[in-house]
């Protein structure tokens, strides 16, 4: 697209949320996402990581449970059946699939919360700036804190302003 330019940040390689290194790792029994270099560093991050693991083991339990009801729908009037791929796009306006998206977008803001402890990695995300993005396209759902290297606020292709009205954030 004329006007857009990309900034994108690799994913980073799994990392131990206590010491950052990055062989020899297991992942934390719950949530399945945090990874360690062994059970002393699971046991010292504990206290930090336990209320988001617990988030995010009920979270990710509901949402397979209201896609798996979706998904075992029968159809009728109101939803037809095998809604996931015949109603793609028009969900919101189904009732019977809000209880889905509310248990999909609940587990996803879980995820988000998760923040390496002590060693505060990059998120993966591409930054997108084109001076044709309307404001009413920003979704404020969810903020997400950003930070890159390089000059705060300018693009590191042209060397233009970045500002809030032409940029959007897209987590990976």
């Amino acid at each position: 697209m004329a006007g857009q330019h990309h900034l994108c940040f690799g994913l980073h390689p799994q990392r131990c949320a206590v010491c950052s290194t990055t062989s020899g790792l297991l992942r934390c029994g719950g949530c399945k996402v945090v990874s360690y270099r062994g059970a002393p560093h699971q046991h010292e991050h504990h206290a930090y990581h336990k209320a988001t693991c617990q988030e995010i083991v009920q979270t990710r339990e509901t949402f397979a449970r209201e896609d798996a009801a979706l998904r075992a729908y029968p159809g009728d009037w109101t939803l037809p059946a095998d809604a996931l791929n015949t109603c793609v796009g028009d969900f919101w306006g189904l009732l019977g699939t809000r209880d889905y998206m509310r248990a999909r977008y609940a587990a996803a803001n879980a995820l988000l919360k998760l923040t390496p402890w002590p060693n505060r990695h990059d998120r993966s995300f591409t930054l997108i700036q084109d001076d044709a993005i309307q404001p009413s396209q920003v979704y404020g759902h969810t903020s997400l804190d950003v930070r890159c290297s390089g000059k705060a606020g300018m693009s590191a292709r042209t060397n233009s302003k970045l500002t809030s009205r032409n940029c959007l954030i897209r987590a990976h």
